[in-house]
């Protein structure tokens, strides 16, 4: 059986140039030197760029970052005063109405909670009106329940305005990792692809080899599930990267233990090249019953396959080897 050499360069089958005949740019690699975020785009004026940095936008930073600590610490300052006003037993009464409240707001959506809270501070309203007018109370003690529920429906609003500035901060943060998460390029392995850069760079190629009347391959591993399955991840990517070429092939990490090896400007025998390197590569870190107990599957990408159909290769369940 003849042995298969590599081309120089690191390659693996067919040798060719290093770049698409079709001037798009290669994986990896960006056409100009410019900043195409922020080429064309209008220069700050110094006078808006010091009114970022003034004092009103400091003290609304302030304002906002310190936001939940006011309310936190107000709610309880009314809470205290409420305790001061009435007996023990109606405070404990009161207490375990905003602990149902503040339930109801966590649990409930927004427009749930805030009609909750209306329905129950008209009706304690009514109570107070009630119980007044039953006791036939002069006027100095009307006012005296009228504050008395004011304190209420002030610990009550409050407890409402903080659930729901906690809950958006909480969404505001969702958002912002995922964001950052759809930012980045590479995952914690050196040359693995984050799934949304695969895809990217992936389209990109795609669209080179269907111009070049070109089919590739798709190199599918999952790595067992397990409960060091993230860090093995981690391992067999890495693994993935040093034995693909790295101006020319794609890995990319496509669900939480999967990952896929875009191949171009190769053959079958190009692919048993990487998957001897992958092979040598993972030994380094892990043992052969690991690597004998992966699922790797190899698939045929003919010209003009769309990214779809490459992430449901890639997403499909392996069979075993």
């Amino acid at each position: 059986m003849p042995m298969v050499t590599a081309p120089p360069g690191g390659g693996h089958g067919r040798g060719r140039p290093d770049h698409p005949e079709t001037g798009i740019a290669r994986p990896g690699h960006a056409q100009g030197t410019g900043n195409h975020e922020t080429a064309g785009a209008p220069v700050e004026a110094p006078r808006q760029a010091r009114a970022r940095r003034g004092p009103v936008a400091f003290i609304t930073r302030a304002a906002r970052e310190a936001s939940l600590p006011l309310l936190m610490i107000l709610a309880v300052f009314m809470g205290w005063l409420y305790a001061q006003a009435v007996t023990r037993e109606a405070f404990l009464v009161s207490a375990c109405l905003w602990a149902l409240s503040a339930g109801i707001y966590v649990a409930a959506p927004r427009l749930v909670g805030f009609a909750f809270m209306v329905c129950e501070v008209l009706l304690s309203g009514l109570a107070v009106v009630v119980i007044a007018w039953v006791q036939r109370d002069p006027s100095q003690v009307q006012w005296h329940w009228v504050a008395i529920h004011g304190l209420f429906v002030g610990v009550n609003w409050l407890m409402w305005v903080t659930v729901w500035v906690f809950r958006d901060m909480q969404a505001a943060a969702s958002r912002l990792a995922a964001e950052v998460d759809a930012l980045r390029k590479t995952t914690g392995a050196r040359g693995v692809l984050t799934r949304s850069e695969f895809v990217y760079q992936a389209q990109w190629t795609l669209t080179a080899m269907a111009r070049r009347d070109e089919s590739g391959f798709l190199l599918g591993v999952e790595v067992p599930d397990g409960p060091a399955a993230v860090a093995l991840v981690e391992s067999v990517g890495g693994a993935l990267a040093q034995s693909v070429r790295r101006n020319f092939d794609l890995v990319g990490q496509v669900g939480p233990t999967s990952l896929a090896v875009l191949l171009q400007h190769t053959d079958a025998a190009g692919v048993r090249v990487v998957q001897e390197r992958f092979h040598i590569q993972l030994l380094v870190t892990c043992t052969e019953a690991f690597y004998t107990n992966l699922r790797v599957t190899v698939d045929d990408l003919p010209p003009g396959a769309s990214i779809t159909k490459v992430l449901e290769q890639a997403g499909r369940p392996a069979v075993a080897r």
